[in-house]
């Protein structure tokens, strides 16, 4: 987990000479820099949980994006203050309560019902896939949980993603990745799925830049198969790409993430 002066020096908000000034002061105020720059006007408490989530690394936002939200003309007075020896002390301040437990992601080693989290997968643009052990079942899982940022940019995504478990759910067919099932809870919304112990179609392809004649000729034949398959349940898949399609470690195919997908009634 970062630091809120290590969040102003990335985003290139302040040179880290700036940045070292603010540290100081607050430091011989005695203050963290949240609160600090929040007592100074320099920072909207409401914006506390957001910066959070940049410090985690669960969110992935330009620099213009985050210098919108601090009060950018206060922060450089500051500093100017700071460099003339002319900076004072600032009234105490409450911060608001910290953030949801919704917008931390879950780490190796947490628990999501009967799920214990082993590793990392991957990060995705509406979720983080982790590889987990189910307890009860005593089997290999995949966890795929929902990105804090889109919650908090849209809070119907949540909706949109449990949709995704329910309908794939309903699938069963030997080149599909299986859901067993899906969760909303205080803290996180998630789907545990069948774990694939093999590499993307992607990490196949980025040596040579494409697949042998015969196994790409295979590989849509398959994926066909699964494609006709799901249209019985009026579903359209929609987004068919080498990233989306896995191989096990006996060279089984499987097609994954049904997030885009279309039900027809």
């Amino acid at each position: 987990m970062g630091t809120l002066d290590t969040v102003l020096i990335q985003y290139e908000l302040l040179p880290p000479a700036d940045v070292s000034l603010l540290v100081q002061d607050c430091g011989r105020q005695g203050e963290p820099l949240e609160r600090y720059l929040v007592a100074r006007g320099c920072l909207e408490p409401t914006a506390l949980p957001v910066l959070r989530t940049l410090q985690m690394g669960a969110v992935s936002m330009d620099s213009e994006q985050v210098r919108q939200i601090f009060r950018f003309e206060s922060l450089l007075q500051r500093v100017d203050m700071l460099r003339r020896g002319t900076a004072a002390p600032a009234p105490p301040v409450s911060l608001p309560d910290p953030a949801p437990p919704m917008l931390a992601m879950p780490e190796v080693g947490d628990m999501l019902g009967k799920c214990e989290i082993v590793a990392v997968l991957g990060h995705g643009a509406t979720a983080t896939v982790y590889q987990a052990f189910h307890k009860f079942l005593r089997i290999p899982v995949a966890l795929k949980v929902l990105s804090p940022r889109l919650l908090l940019q849209n809070p119907d995504m949540e909706s949109m993603f449990l949709d995704e478990a329910m309908n794939t759910a309903r699938l069963n067919h030997p080149s599909l990745v299986r859901v067993f099932d899906a969760e909303k809870t205080p803290q996180y919304t998630y789907m545990v799925m069948e774990y694939i112990d093999g590499p993307t179609l992607t990490r196949l392809i980025e040596p040579c830049g494409k697949l042998p004649m015969e196994h790409a000729i295979q590989a849509a034949i398959e994926i066909c198969s699964v494609l006709e398959y799901a249209l019985e349940f009026n579903m359209i898949h929609r987004d068919i790409k080498p990233d989306n399609l896995m191989l096990t470690r006996k060279s089984e195919l499987k097609l994954a993430d049904f997030g885009l997908a279309r039900v027809d009634a």
